[in-house]
């Protein structure tokens, strides 16, 4: 299994409800799916990888064949304080651009701690060690009493993990890169969401808004983030990470052919 950094960016489960007695089922299989379904068949060499669904089970099982790349995230919101123009213009400007602009699965709806609520919210979410990670970071650090905030840190850092086939995609090309990244932004903001809607997390639209400060919800959503996480099998660290399968295009399949068997050689005659 081979272990990709992108070095170029750098408890218990809290919403656990114990499930009423229900009939044996069969056993469901893995929460996985192939890289290269179409080619998946019932060949011996179909991928296998297992990502554990509850975090009692602490370790993700992934297959010989299959690369992880990581990368750790930062997610914050905006919040309803103006931006203080007390920094240099060009942190205002960035700060200004995160404020303004972002991708519509960003942009979203989150029902409020079990609230049966939906408010808009403006999440964002960045590479850890990127510029804009390092503004938002350094803009709170400056400004810890705003009222209301114009940031709301959500969660710190995010070690995400993309379980990907290495004989499918090379994540030292920059384009495949940037896919899983994107891929590890969406898995991120979905598991954010259900933090926020967890009725334990005790979410609140004025705390996500930031009148109670920039970093009211941090210390409860992390709490829930922990939970979700996981170790990887064969990786040198301890570290967890939220682990998942990366999807794959068409293109992937057809640029990567699995190779045929090489036929074998004629017998020699009597």
């Amino acid at each position: 299994m081979a272990l990709f950094d992108d070095a170029k960016m750098s408890v218990d489960l809290l919403c656990k409800v114990t499930p009423s007695p229900a009939p044996a089922k069969p056993a469901r299989p893995p929460l996985s799916q192939s890289l290269a379904s179409s080619n998946a068949n019932n060949s011996p060499s179909k991928r296998i990888v297992t990502i554990p669904e509850t975090p009692e089970t602490k370790e993700a099982v992934v297959g010989e064949g299959d690369g992880v790349f990581t990368v750790a995230l930062m997610v914050a919101a905006v919040g309803e304080g103006e931006i203080l123009s007390d920094g240099s213009r060009k942190t205002k400007d960035i700060l200004e651009n995160i404020s303004r602009f972002v991708s519509k699965e960003q942009n979203t709806t989150v029902q409020v701690g079990g609230q049966g609520k939906m408010i808009e919210t403006k999440m964002r979410v960045f590479v850890k060690n990127s510029i804009e990670a390092k503004a938002v970071e350094d803009y709170i650090t400056a400004h810890p009493d705003q009222k209301p905030a114009a940031f709301v840190l959500l969660v710190r850092s995010l070690d995400m993990a993309v379980v990907y086939e290495a004989s499918g995609l090379d994540p030292s090309s920059a384009a495949v890169a940037d896919r899983l990244r994107k891929q590890a932004k969406t898995r991120a903001v979905r598991l954010v969401r259900e933090a926020i809607a967890c009725p334990h997390t005790k979410m609140s639209p004025i705390l996500l808004r930031g009148h109670e400060g920039p970093t009211g919800p941090a210390a409860t959503l992390e709490g829930f983030i922990r939970s979700r996480s996981v170790r990887i099998t064969g990786a040198a660290s301890s570290q967890r990470y939220i682990a998942f399968n990366a999807k794959s295009r068409p293109q992937d399949v057809a640029a990567h052919p699995r190779p045929a068997r090489a036929a074998a050689a004629p017998s020699a005659p009597p």
